[in-house]
Order: structure tokens, then sequence, then C-alpha cells
């Protein structure tokens, strides 16, 4: 500065994000798909797409958040057919690039029709914000 005073400033530098590698883990087990997330993150990942194949038939790509490593398998993800060969991918996304895809791995055990009883407390009274 005039003054003769050293300044000193500090800057952060971010480069453009890159594609992400593929997420790590994917394991189908009964009604549940779960990842570890890349170990090439290559910028911040905003989220996650799961695709589901029954023999060579494909679903359409289920998009999951990003601190999301882990879903649900319902009916409808899993697309028609006659063969029981069932699997599942997963990419990682930024906010430039979807990442590259998982290998596809086989859901085990696959059982997709899941019922739950519930049963309210007796004192439980909704209010104009809750569920019925």
């Amino acid at each position: 500065d005039p003054d003769g005073h050293l300044r000193i400033c500090e800057v952060e530098v971010m480069t453009l994000e890159g594609v992400p590698g593929p997420p790590t883990n994917v394991r189908g087990l009964c009604t549940v798909v779960v990842w570890q997330p890349p170990e090439q993150p290559n910028g911040v990942i905003t989220g996650y797409d799961i695709q589901f194949f029954r023999g060579s038939q494909s679903g359409d790509p289920i998009p999951k958040g990003s601190n999301e490593l882990f879903h649900v398998i319902v009916n409808s993800d899993i697309p028609p057919g006659t063969s029981e060969d069932v699997t599942v991918r997963v990419r990682a996304k930024n906010s430039r690039h979807n990442g590259t895809w998982s290998e596809r791995v086989a859901v085990d055990n696959l059982a997709v029709s899941i019922s739950v009883d519930y049963d309210p407390p007796a004192d439980f009274t909704p209010g104009p914000n809750e569920y019925r």
C-alpha cells in the first residue's frame, strides 16, 4: 500500500469440475441398494442416478440426492420381463457432468413387496401440516 505496508491476500481457486468417477461398493441387498461415493469425485457431488435392469430391459434412471447413499427398491423400479435376473448400476453427478456408471451388480434375494402395518398412538391427533 502507499504507506509501505505489505498486504497479504488469500485467494481460493477452484478448477472446473470434471467427470465424477463411478460409485464404489455398489450392492443390491434384498430391497435396498447401497453404495459409497466415488473415489475420484472430481468436484462436488450433487446427486446420484440409479438404473435397474431385468435381463436386457432397462428402467429409467432414478435420481437421488447427494447425501443419499441407498435406495429402497419398489416394484416400479424394476423393468417388466420374464427373466428374474435383476441388476443395478449407479452413477454420481456434479453440477457439470453425469459420472461414469458403476459396474452392473446383481440384486440378491430380491423381494420387492413390502407390507407395513401401522397403528397410530391412541392419543394421536393430526395437525394441519401432518400427513394422514
